[in-house]
Parts: C-alpha cells; sequence; structure tokens
C-alpha cells in the first residue's frame, strides 16, 4: 500500500512540473457528484448556512484540455487550468478551522493535497473553483458552505 501511495505521489509531482497544458491531466476524464455535506466551518448563525445546490449535488463534470462541461456555473469552453500542491490549510480557500483535523475527517491522508484550480472568464459569468483530490479517484470542492465529493466514472 505504501509503495502504490509513493508511486502515485511520484506520478502526482512529475505532473506538478509538467508544461501547464498537462495540469489537467490528473483529472481529466468525468466525475460524478456523489456526496454533499454542509462545510465545517459552518456554524449555524442565519448568515452562514449552507446552500445546497440540486444540479450540483446530482452533477456531472468532464474536464478536457481545453474545457470543463458539468452544470452552471462549471461550463467553461476555454478553461484555464493551474496545478499546485497544498496543505490542509489551503483547501477550500483556507476555510477549514482546525485544518489538519477537519482535512483528516474528511479523507485526506496526506500534508500534501493536490488541487486544481480552474478559471473561467465567459459572457455569462467568471469563475474559479479549486477541486482537490482525496485519492486518485476522489475530489472535492466547496460553494456556497457545501463540501461536494465527486469520484471519477470509469469509461466502459
Amino acid at each position: 500500500m505504501r509503495a502504490c501511495r509513493a508511486i502515485l505521489a511520484g506520478s502526482y509531482v512529475w505532473l506538478l512540473g509538467s508544461a501547464p497544458a498537462l495540469a489537467q491531466d490528473v483529472f481529466a476524464g468525468t466525475w460524478v457528484v456523489n456526496d454533499d455535506q454542509p462545510a465545517p466551518w459552518v456554524d449555524g448563525t442565519a448568515q452562514n448556512q449552507p446552500d445546497f445546490d440540486q444540479a450540483i449535488r446530482h452533477g456531472k463534470f468532464t474536464f478536457t484540455k481545453e474545457s470543463v462541461a458539468g452544470p452552471p456555473p462549471f461550463n467553461c469552453k476555454k478553461v484555464q487550468y493551474t496545478l499546485s500542491e497544498v496543505g490542509p490549510d489551503y483547501l477550500f480557500e483556507g476555510g477549514l478551522t482546525d485544518p489538519v483535523k477537519q482535512a483528516a475527517a474528511l479523507g485526506f491522508t496526506s500534508q500534501k493535497i493536490v488541487s486544481l484550480n480552474m478559471g473561467c472568464v465567459s459572457n455569462d459569468a467568471d469563475i474559479e473553483m479549486d477541486f482537490d483530490l482525496v485519492d486518485h479517484d476522489t475530489a472535492m470542492f466547496a460553494l456556497d458552505n457545501v463540501i461536494y465529493t465527486m469520484v471519477r466514472t470509469r469509461t466502459q
């Protein structure tokens, strides 16, 4: 198991040092949202409530070199990706109140987390979103005080 993690980590490090066009390769393909939960920073005040989006809650995302197809507002025909390695304190724009403990509770097992930043400017809206890898086939992102989990689908 440790050898598998080392190989996986090594491949991520290689991609992190690769050309920007390869940045999305770690995320390439189709993913489906399979879970959502209130973000750990939600404290119950009226100003800090989760806003579950039904389209995202049941959404499907496809990442390609040039575009992202997904529920609004994620559709983007001319996407820009940046791949980075971050610590738990960076997850969800630094929103975790106890980053190491809460990241572990969410399933992150490493202090070095691969994060894909997706940026898009379109006529409808501008969006920038971070997708953080829990493992090779599981990623998370946060929107409107909700943490969404998505899993990679396998081509058949």
